[in-house]
């Protein structure tokens, strides 16, 4: 019978999982390095575009329509320019009826 030799590759595992952690390590150096560039590179660009001057636009306040000021009813009262109004088991204010 002939048989073939075998060779012994006892040591070459090793050697591949280093090479491929040796890839991986540079790939996300340099994919580091490109995001590091880009986001300076944005940083730079959005602080031009902060510093440029913009025209102030004061515009009027738009006006707001005043309350319908009512006469009280009977069960309403004034308090310190508040409207409240009686219920069975106490008052209830009414903001948005001034009196």
């Amino acid at each position: 019978m002939n048989y073939r030799q075998q060779s012994n590759h006892d040591g070459l595992w090793w050697q591949i999982a280093l090479g491929i952690f040796v890839g991986q390590l540079m790939t996300a150096v340099v994919a580091g390095l490109a995001v590091l560039l880009l986001g300076g590179f944005a940083a730079y660009q959005a602080g031009q575009v902060m510093t440029r001057q913009v025209p102030v636009i004061n515009l009027p306040a738009p006006r707001q329509a005043q309350p319908i000021q009512r006469p009280l009813g009977d069960n309403e009262r004034c308090i310190q320019g508040k409207r409240f109004r009686r219920l069975a088991n106490g008052w209830q204010e009414l903001p948005n009826a001034p009196c």
